[in-house]
Formats: structure tokens, sequence, C-alpha cells
């Protein structure tokens, strides 16, 4: 029986002084300082390069050749700005053939800014196709962002020369003015 108290009183000596220990335990903490920044960020790309557009003779005799059409790409782009909006522009490095105009209208998706509408494309000056972009991320997939649309079409058949015309088209992702 004495043993067992004197069991049982070690115990509890032991419990006591781990409670004291754990009490008496200190916490130590530290800081660190962290610099956090998003950047201005304006980057384009497209899905590809169009097919070529050829104009082909009519089904009938006395008719005018149809347009060259081409909508399979898309210009697929990343945006954020501290101020303002951004626009897209296109330019063309070489004239369209003689007798023939090149237009581009191109159309965003959802927040990716508004359509300028159909424009034509001369190796003059760039032109704007989309406006009014702010922060946005079109997306990666093959049809995500703004689709383009080309469109070769006759003005005059009698200016028109046989042959192929290599071209550039140049698509920006720019500051507004």
């Amino acid at each position: 029986m004495n043993s067992r108290r004197t069991l049982a009183a070690a115990l509890a000596t032991i419990l006591a002084l781990g409670a004291i220990s754990a009490n008496a335990q200190t916490n130590d903490t530290t800081t660190q300082n962290l610099s956090m920044e998003v950047e201005a960020m304006a980057v384009i790309d497209v899905t590809g390069d169009p097919g070529a557009l050829v104009i082909s003779a009519p089904t009938a005799g006395g008719a005018t050749p149809a347009n060259a059409t081409d909508n399979t790409t898309y210009a697929r782009y990343t945006s954020v700005v501290e101020i303002g909006t951004r626009a897209i522009t296109a330019g063309l490095d070489v004239a369209a053939p003689a007798g023939t105009t090149l237009t581009l209208e191109a159309v965003p998706g959802t927040d990716g800014g508004a359509a300028v509408g159909v424009v034509t494309l001369n190796d003059a000056t760039a032109s704007d196709i989309i406006t009014g972009i702010g922060n946005v991320a079109t997306g990666e997939g093959d049809t995500d962002g703004a689709q383009l649309n080309y469109v070769l079409s006759v003005d005059d058949i009698s200016q028109l020369s046989t042959g192929t015309t290599a071209a550039v088209v140049t698509l920006t992702l720019t500051d507004e003015a």
C-alpha cells in the first residue's frame, strides 16, 4: 500500500513538473519584409498564318471574280494597364495587287475590346482594328481571342495582273492615345 502511495506521489510530482516545464517555455517570432508588384503587360500572338487569298476565275463568262476570304486565324493577347486602354493595329508591308483591296475585320471575344469594323490595309500606315482593350487575357486556345477576317476583293478588273504578292501583316498591341 505504501508503495502505491509512493508511486502515486512520484507520478503526481512528474506530471506537475511537466506542466510547470510546459508553461515555462517561451515563444519566439520574427518578421520579413516582402515586396509585391504587378507589371504592365502587352503580349500578342496569332494562331498561325491565314490561307492564301486567291482571286480565281468565275464559273460563268462575264461575271466578276469572287472575293477571296480567310477567317481561320485569331489574335490572342494579354493586357494589363495601370491607366487607360490599349488598341491593336494592323499594318501591311506592301500594297495589295493592282485592282484589288485587302481588308481586315477583327472580331474580339467578350471583354477583348471593341471591334473597329472592316479596315482597308495598305502599305502606308497601320490602322486600329480593336480599341478599348483593358485588363484581359483572351485565352490560349485555337479559337480564343479576336477572329481575323481577311478579304481580298476585286475593285477594278481592268487593273488586275496575274502573279503572287507576298505580304506581311503586322499586328501591334499598343497604348491608345
